[in-house]
């Protein structure tokens, strides 16, 4: 004859409880959607309430658990998130630079949720590429007809430009940008 444990119920419990948790947290991340982030800290479990289908000490090949749980999570979306980043990041970077469109990735770190309050605190690392904001068609009627001396000192003030490189074609032109704006990329 199989009688049903305090052991038994505390066991099934505890798997019941572990098994709804990770459902529960991977409901709530494929629920919110796409372009949504659900951190792991910003989920709260309620207590859970079970219900024992047995006592202890009863006669029964088997017993069921039920378990309630509420679960509350504070959700945000990504783009609201990159917004922000990029606006603090050219606060601070100065006049005449950009993002770099797409350049923007973060990392998040330790979070702390206050789901009363609606108030998540998250720590990100964040990594950018800034780009000086250069006027190309400036720079091209500066350089026109300039040549290769010439076109190093007009450059020369462009601290943000590390590297330039001019092809010449046909190669028989080399050493002097031509004077025809239509004629030079």
């Amino acid at each position: 004859v199989k009688t049903v444990t305090d052991a038994d119920i505390d066991s099934a419990k505890n798997q019941s409880i572990s098994e709804i948790n990770s459902k529960i947290k991977e409901k709530l991340k494929s629920e919110s959607g796409d372009g949504y982030v659900v951190l792991e800290e910003s989920i709260n479990l309620g207590d859970p309430i079970y219900e024992v289908s047995n006592s202890s000490g009863d006669t029964a090949d088997s017993f069921t658990v039920d378990v309630k749980l509420d679960a509350k999570a504070i959700v945000f979306r990504e783009a609201d998130l990159k917004n922000v980043i990029e606006s603090t990041i050219e606060k601070n970077m100065g006049e005449g630079k950009r993002v770099v469109e797409d350049s923007i990735t973060q990392e998040f770190g330790k979070a702390e949720a206050d789901l009363t309050n609606a108030v998540l605190k998250v720590k990100i690392h964040v990594d950018a590429k800034i780009a000086p904001i250069l006027d190309l068609d400036s720079m091209k009627k500066g350089i026109i007809g300039k040549s290769t001396a010439e076109l190093e000192a007009y450059l020369k003030p462009y601290s943000d430009i590390a590297k330039v490189e001019v092809e010449y074609w046909p190669v028989f032109i080399y050493g002097k940008i031509p004077q025809y704006g239509s004629r030079v990329e």
